[in-house]
């Protein structure tokens, strides 16, 4: 199974179709967005695909409600963090990295966490991971990112968004 991970998309909406389509054509079958797409209109993004989609929010997801409601057909926005088992891997994904310490020294097999706009790709153990995918908006960076995590080969590819 492959799992594309994405965050901070903050409104930019091209990228994330964009970001959306490369994961596609990689055969992504679950994408993770790791908080802050921020306007209820990037649901009209997610809506083109079929992938099993599991959404957090962020710090700038400002109207809950409308963010809810625009959601609520694609299985919703979930408060953080998230945690998941996909292919029998407990897997977390939060926005902010207040505890990403304590967090990665728990039983889970991959951590992701989005806010700081910066990619970090560890792997403390083998199949265990911690990924922050970078900024999909490419706002403050100049990068937009995303990554594909395969957890059948346990292999990451850097997927770069910029056109």
């Amino acid at each position: 199974m492959k799992i594309g991970i994405l965050s901070d998309t903050h409104d930019h909406l091209l990228l994330l179709r964009h970001c959306l389509q490369r994961f596609a054509d990689m055969g992504v079958h679950t994408v993770i967005h790791a908080g802050d797409m921020c306007s209820p209109f990037m649901a009209r993004a997610f809506k083109d695909h079929d992938f099993a989609l599991h959404l957090i929010y962020g710090n700038n997801d400002g109207d809950l409600i409308a963010l809810d409601r625009a959601f609520a057909p694609l299985k919703g926005i979930h408060h953080q963090p998230l945690k998941l088992t996909l292919v029998k891997r407990r897997v977390i994904v939060m926005h902010q990295p207040f505890y990403l310490p304590e967090v990665a020294a728990a039983d889970y097999d991959i951590v992701i966490y989005g806010h700081t706009h910066q990619q970090d790709i560890r792997q403390p153990a083998p199949g265990k991971w911690i990924i922050n995918p970078g900024e999909a908006c490419g706002v403050l960076s100049g990068k937009a990112t995303a990554v594909v995590l395969d957890l059948a080969r346990n292999t990451l590819t850097r997927v770069p968004l910029n056109a």
